[in-house]
């Protein structure tokens, strides 16, 4: 199925660079699960780590959890996710309450989520690491034994994703650090 075009293309975010920053300024996303059984979603905010390289477009996202749990049951059902991340600031009231407004920025899109089951846990330190480094932490990646056996990794392989920003154009483009003051 193709993706469907954002309506206000003047508000879509195609910059990666613009669009990494995002991903870099923020800790969580949250992730919708389907849950067939009761037939609605299943959303969880959880922190994530990631790789997106910028030429190419390719975002993948790593983020851990415990060995069983509902994610994972679901996830054995189903591996489609969605997913966002967003981050707003700076409320706008006016006298007329149709013409408030809240600046934001926002990364959603679909794509397969998988558990990260290496023989030689290869991977699954990798994307531990990612997660570290992308909260802060740079060096003594070391994790204790028993944490890390009752860790699980996944991965979120994106298929696809739109970026949004709203800027209330009363702020000064330079202070949003994501539009040009030509926009």
């Amino acid at each position: 199925m193709a993706h469907r075009p954002m309506r206000t293309t003047a508000r879509e975010l195609t910059d990666p660079a613009a669009i990494n920053r995002i991903l870099l300024a923020n800790h969580i996303i949250r992730i919708a699960f389907y849950d067939g059984d009761i037939g609605f979603p299943y959303i969880v905010p959880i922190n994530y780590g990631y790789e997106y390289d910028l030429a190419s477009g390719k975002l993948t996202f790593y983020v851990h959890c415990a060995k069983d749990g509902r994610k994972l049951d679901l996830l054995r059902k189903n591996n489609r996710v969605a997913f966002e991340i967003d981050e707003s600031w700076g409320l706008r009231q006016t006298e007329s309450a149709c013409k408030w407004g809240l600046n934001f920025n926002s990364v959603v899109g679909e794509g397969y989520l998988s558990i990260v089951d290496d023989e030689n846990d290869v991977e699954k330190k990798r994307g531990l690491d990612i997660i570290m480094i992308k909260h802060g932490r740079f060096q003594d990646l070391n994790y204790s034994p028993e944490s890390y056996k009752r860790t699980t990794i996944l991965k979120l392989e994106v298929e696809r994703f739109t970026a949004k920003v709203y800027r209330d154009r009363t702020v000064p483009a330079e202070e949003s650090g994501l539009m040009s003051a030509e926009k």
